[in-house]
């Protein structure tokens, strides 16, 4: 099987999540992830898991790509997750 890598940030963006135990109980993280770079572009903090979680750390991405890069655009971004169970 050959492995394919991103040649440039911003070409994939890979989301996942965790849970972390605290004293009120569960909370869960959500993040993306440029490929290329590996560096966390957005995240977000949540007591429930749904699918707005993901959203809003993807919109937390976009936010944060467009207010360091004024000429960034998604298009041709490839987001990739998973698709796990949870």
């Amino acid at each position: 099987r050959r492995w394919a890598y991103p040649s440039h940030p911003d070409q994939w963006w890979i989301a996942d999540f965790t849970y972390v135990w605290t004293r009120e109980g569960f909370c869960y993280v959500a993040f993306i992830v440029d490929a290329y770079s590996r560096m966390i572009l957005g995240w977000v903090v949540t007591t429930v898991m749904d699918t707005r979680m993901v959203l809003m750390a993807l919109e937390h991405a976009l936010f944060s790509r467009r207010r360091t890069r004024m000429d960034f655009t998604a298009t041709g971004i490839v987001h990739h997750s998973d698709a796990g169970a949870q």
